[in-house]
């Protein structure tokens, strides 16, 4: 049988390197496991910072995850399509700036449920299937774990 159950998205944020730590109960014995998890799973769907309030955030923290993308395929180094695919995973489009040379910075913006906001900047440079994904919060727990989430995203 499979269950669902509601997972409580109160307390500060921990460092558990996206690990989930879980028990079950049965008349028998209680068995203890962990799983790896996305920290998509854990995004709220108001997470939109208005564009504003998004630039001076920017700004105002210098601590970043950074991570390059190799293998990007055609279909993720299109705005136009990528855009929906990150906003249906509750990673909102803020911005979009070009630069010389043709490469695309987009801009988005998460809110945690549990209320942690993390701005990220994915870097594209169409036709050749490299990115370079940035990842900045005030709170820095999840901002790896968004990083490697944004960047299984873009080779997927």
């Amino acid at each position: 049988h499979t269950g669902l159950m509601p997972l409580p998205a109160t307390g500060q944020p921990q460092d558990s390197k996206g690990h989930v730590q879980m028990a079950i109960k049965n008349n028998v014995k209680v068995f203890y496991f962990q799983d790896q998890c996305d920290v998509l799973a854990f995004l709220s769907a108001d997470g939109r910072v208005e564009r504003g309030a998004f630039l001076e955030q920017w700004k105002s923290i210098a601590q970043e995850a950074a991570l390059d993308v190799q293998g990007i395929g055609p279909a993720n180094e299109n705005v136009d399509s990528l855009c929906p695919k990150l906003e249906a995973s509750n990673v909102f489009f803020i911005a979009r700036r070009k630069l010389d040379g043709g490469a695309d910075m987009l801009y988005f913006s998460v809110k945690t449920l549990n209320g942690v906001v993390m701005l990220a900047e994915i870097g594209l440079r169409p036709g050749q299937g490299m990115g370079r994904v940035v990842v900045k919060a005030q709170q820095t727990p999840y901002v790896s774990l968004l990083a490697e989430s944004l960047k299984a995203k873009l080779l997927s």
